[in-house]
C-alpha cells in the first residue's frame, strides 16, 4: 500500500503538532497566523536537529577540483551552506587514466594546521584542515596540490548539506517517514509554552523519546573499525 500525498506535508505536521499539544480541538484546523508561524517553527527545528546527529541521507560526496599551487577552497551547499564534513571522510580519487586508484585523505584540528611545518610545499594532498565559517565550508590542504595532483587527482569529501526548508504548506520535509511521528512531537514540545503543566511535561517527555530514538537509528549498519593515528607517533615501553 503506498503512502497518500499528503502524509509528510508541512501542513498535516503543524496541524498534528498542535493537536499534540492541545492547542486545536479534534477536527478544527491551524489559522493563517497558527499555520505561518509553525512553518516558521518547522524550519528552526529542521536546522537545530542537523546539530544533534549526523544524519545519513544529508551525506553527499562533494568534488573539490584542484588549482595548481592553491590550498584554500570554499565550499557552499545546494539548500545553504554545509554544517560538516565528518572526520576522515575525504580521499584523492587518481582521473588522469582508466584504472580507479583512491588515496585516503587524513583531517587535521586547528592546532595542528596551526603549527604544520612547511604549509606552502607543493606536492601530493593527503591532509585537509576545514574551517567551519558562518556562511560555508573552508577546506585548506596539505600539501599545497603542484601541476601533476591538479591534472591527475580530485579530492573528494563526504559533506553534510543542509536540507531544504519549506516554503508552503504543501511541501513535504526532507526527514525520512520514520521521523514523522517524531516531528510531531518535537514541533508540539516548542510551541506548547503556556498550556498546562500536564501537557508541557507530556510534549517535553515525548519529544526526548523519539529524539533518541530516532538519533539511535541514524547510524551505519556496518560495524566501524578503529585504527590507531599514526600521527600519535609509538611509544616504547620497557619492563623490569
Amino acid at each position: 500500500m503506498s503512502q497518500p500525498a499528503t502524509f509528510n506535508q508541512i501542513i498535516r505536521l503543524i496541524t498534528y503538532g498542535m493537536r499534540n499539544a492541545m492547542m486545536l480541538e479534534e477536527g478544527q484546523e491551524p489559522n493563517g497566523e497558527q499555520i505561518a508561524e509553525g512553518l516558521n517553527r518547522l524550519n528552526d527545528l529542521t536546522n537545530y536537529l542537523q546539530t544533534e546527529g549526523i544524519r545519513l541521507w544529508t551525506q553527499t560526496d562533494v568534488v573539490i577540483p584542484l588549482v595548481t599551487g592553491t590550498s584554500q577552497y570554499s565550499l557552499t551547499g545546494t539548500y545553504g551552506k554545509p554544517y560538516r564534513i565528518p572526520r576522515d571522510l575525504a580521499y584523492m580519487l587518481y582521473i588522469g587514466g582508466t584504472q580507479t586508484v583512491k588515496s585516503p585523505v587524513t583531517s587535521l584540528s586547528q592546532q595542528e594546521w596551526t603549527l604544520l611545518t612547511q604549509g606552502n610545499q607543493q606536492g601530493m594532498v593527503s591532509q585537509i584542515y576545514v574551517e567551519k565559517l558562518s556562511t560555508q565550508l573552508r577546506v585548506n590542504t596539505f600539501l599545497t596540490p603542484d601541476s601533476a595532483t591538479a591534472t591527475n587527482w580530485q579530492l573528494h569529501v563526504i559533506v553534510q548539506q543542509q536540507m531544504a526548508l519549506g516554503e508552503k504548506i504543501t511541501d513535504a520535509t526532507q526527514f525520512p517517514e520514520e521521523w514523522y511521528v517524531g516531528l510531531q512531537w518535537i514541533l508540539a514540545d516548542e510551541i506548547c509554552t503556556g498550556q498546562p503543566d500536564s501537557i508541557v511535561q507530556r510534549c517535553a517527555q515525548k519529544s526526548a523519546y523519539y529524539k533518541d530514538k530516532l538519533n539511535g537509528w541514524d547510524v551505519e549498519d556496518t560495524q566501524t573499525f578503529f585504527v590507531p593515528d599514526p600521527r600519535m607517533g609509538y611509544v616504547q615501553r620497557s619492563f623490569r
